[in-house]
């Protein structure tokens, strides 16, 4: 992220600005507001489900013989400029 991107890009931001607050003018304390409701929920989440994290280092076109279909809800794909050999 760029030093001057602003942290308002990427949340929704018609949901920010509609929360109540007691300066309504405070458009970085909506986002925070947001992002500590946003965080909350996701980890009360995580404390009362069953979670699992599978990381592999292959390429994309692999994953469909490595994964099954059920056993997933849920896949990132990133792509990663090889600086030797990463995956060994």
């Amino acid at each position: 992220m760029d030093d001057k991107s602003d942290p308002m890009n990427g949340w929704p931001i018609l949901e920010v600005l509609d929360l109540h607050s007691p300066a309504k003018e405070d458009q970085y304390g909506k986002l925070f507001m947001y992002l500590h409701r946003t965080f909350s929920t996701f980890l009360q989440r995580l404390l009362t489900n069953d979670v699992h994290f599978g990381l592999l280092c292959a390429n994309a076109t692999e994953l469909p013989r490595l994964i099954s279909d059920d056993s997933y809800d849920r896949v990132e794909v990133s792509i990663i400029v090889k600086l030797g050999d990463i995956c060994n």
